[in-house]
């Protein structure tokens, strides 16, 4: 099995998303109804290899839940984990420390992160991880990405 954890702003999302964004412009922070259908064929092909699927973020996890939720992917996710959580609380919280509480004996994982630094973590700390660099711009995982 492998573990494929991503972030939630500017990863899955194209950017920052606040708890107060509506509903009915939740689709239009993912990039659209083609974006999203890109994000949900990666996340069944995943499901259907039998990968875990989690959201490993800074935001909160209600923020992270009410837009995966608007968009309908939530149900493709195994866990979502925000700031709240014990392991990704305060300054010096890294994800690599959740990632390895979450990681079943040395399951390989996949990262996916537009933070070079939350990257590096990653790799530096968790043998057989392969890791995605999300490029800044134009923001979000690109189509290339999700395909590979």
């Amino acid at each position: 099995m492998v573990l494929c954890a991503f972030d939630f702003d500017a990863t899955l999302a194209c950017g920052e998303v606040s708890f107060f964004t509506g509903h009915e412009r939740m689709a239009g922070e993912f990039g659209g109804a083609e974006r999203i259908g890109l994000l949900r064929a990666m996340l069944v092909e995943l499901n259907e290899l039998g990968a875990r699927c989690v959201v490993v973020s800074f935001n909160s996890k209600d923020t992270i839940n009410r837009a995966l939720r608007a968009i309908g992917l939530i149900d493709l996710f195994d866990g979502t984990y925000g700031s709240e959580h014990e392991l990704l609380e305060g300054l010096r919280a890294r994800k690599s420390t959740l990632l390895a509480h979450l990681r079943r004996d040395n399951e390989p994982v996949l990262f996916a992160d537009d933070n070079g630094g939350n990257v590096r973590d990653v790799v530096s700390a968790l043998p057989a991880t392969h890791a995605i660099l999300v490029p800044p711009k134009p923001g979000g995982m690109l189509a290339e990405q999700m395909v590979a």
